[in-house]
């Protein structure tokens, strides 16, 4: 699988790397002590909890593109419509149109 990474940008195939992954919203509860001569700033590890969200993640590494669009939740939905919107790019710039993505 290694040497697929390896090879050439080829526009005829792209190689698009596809991930995702839940992640925990976080928020400090302190804040944190301002840093003294010799010492540095200090946080508290206390924290409130602000949800989750889901990053789906989309790039090309050869090319220098990627993608994050942020869910709220992870659902099948929101995987269909990411795979949908990749494709979409792919071929309009296949077909040598330049497209941008919608926020």
């Amino acid at each position: 699988m290694l040497e697929v990474y390896a090879l050439p940008l080829n526009t005829a195939y792209p190689q698009v790397c596809f991930d995702e992954r839940p992640v925990q919203l976080l928020g400090a509860v302190y804040d944190p002590l301002p840093a003294q001569p010799g010492q540095v700033r200090r946080y508290d590890d206390a924290y409130e909890r602000h949800g989750t969200a889901n990053l789906l993640v989309m790039c090309q590494p050869l090319a220098g593109w990627r993608e994050v669009k942020v869910t709220q939740q992870r659902q099948k939905v929101d995987f269909a419509h990411c795979m949908k919107d990749l494709w979409t790019f792919i071929s309009l710039k296949r077909n040598g149109f330049t497209w941008y993505w919608r926020t």
